[in-house]
């Protein structure tokens, strides 16, 4: 692969996102639109899968890994702040970083191939791509991952999606079968990430705790039988720890093995240094999270014992 500069990457990534914006313009889809979530920005998801995808399609020594949310780019500018519908001006249309990388496309290059050429799943075309939800764009984006990860990653999806209902929604506290919902859950998110040697035991430990307290979370709403509003504050910080720092702490790990393009090996020592920093805040995390839901009445007392296959479990 050609060796590129920052600046080099840094004009080949503003060439893909002018025409992603001219895209946008032209066609009148809208990123992040579809919904609001409070536990992971949408919009910045969405374009930085959709800058990948013209990364990898034409094949440009764009630095990139795997992480939290499928494939990332580590550039501030690939975000959805620095996106809005803009069309190409008549300068514009045939700048490109071809005397660099002869695979790169003009920027109208990348407009086209954003409005007729780009595909997620079965949605082909900007439009198309605009209309899914958050979750079956996550679907396909992780469906994508390599197959040493992928099943992590879906099993990942499950922990977002559960967590979103604990936080925001009432019908589980009533529900007698959630608990088994959230224990197949959790316990498959926990088989595949033991399933990963690249995850250590230090790294693995506050993560399963995480995954008990969830449990033990549901038992005490359950019995409570309601959710007060300071409780629901609690179950909010509860589901945004998950993404930041649990989940984060693994992915970070799958970045460092996966990172490719420019700068490949200072990437992924700069991404173990930060694994190390990120598995320190779980840490913390679970040090402090079951206090705030103790002081709310959402973990004091509850024992619990699953019977599967005639073994006792405790979580």
């Amino acid at each position: 692969m050609v060796g590129i500069s920052t600046y080099d990457e840094t004009d080949m990534l503003e060439d893909i996102l002018a025409g992603l914006r001219a895209a946008l313009a032209q066609t009148g889809a809208t990123l992040g639109d579809n919904e609001d979530d409070e536990f992971r920005q949408v919009e910045d998801i969405q374009v930085n899968k959709l800058v990948q995808h013209a990364v990898e399609d034409a094949n440009l020594p764009v630095s990139w890994s795997w992480f939290r949310y499928g494939q990332s780019i580590p550039r501030s500018m690939v975000s959805g702040s620095n996106i809005h519908p803009e069309e190409l001006g008549a300068q514009e249309k045939t700048m490109s970083q071809k005397d660099i990388v002869q695979t790169a496309k003009t920027r109208e290059g990348y407009r086209d191939y954003f409005i007729n050429d780009v595909s997620m799943g079965e949605a082909e075309g900007i439009r198309d791509i605009c209309d899914l939800s958050i979750d079956e764009f996550l679907k396909i984006v992780y469906d994508e991952a390599p197959v040493e990860h992928r099943d992590l990653y879906v099993a990942n999806l499950e922990m977002q999606n559960m967590l979103r209902r604990i936080a925001l929604q009432d019908g589980w506290v009533s529900d007698e079968e959630y608990y088994d919902v959230v224990w197949n859950i959790t316990r498959n998110f926990q088989k595949e990430m033991i399933r990963h040697k690249e995850f250590t035991r230090e790294m693995r430990r506050p993560v399963s705790k995480y995954l008990r307290i969830v449990r033990q979370v549901v038992v005490a709403a359950q019995e409570n039988e309601e959710v007060t509003p300071e409780q629901r504050r609690a179950l909010k910080d509860l589901a945004s720890a998950y993404h930041e720092p649990i989940w984060k702490s693994l992915s970070m790990k799958i970045s460092a093995v996966t990172t490719t393009g420019r700068d490949e090996g200072l990437k992924q020592n700069k991404y173990e240094d930060e694994v190390e920093n990120i598995v320190s805040q779980a840490r913390s995390t679970i040090e402090t999270l079951p206090r705030e839901l103790d002081n709310e009445g959402l973990i004091s007392g509850v024992t619990i014992t699953r019977v599967r296959d005639g073994v006792q479990i405790h979580p």
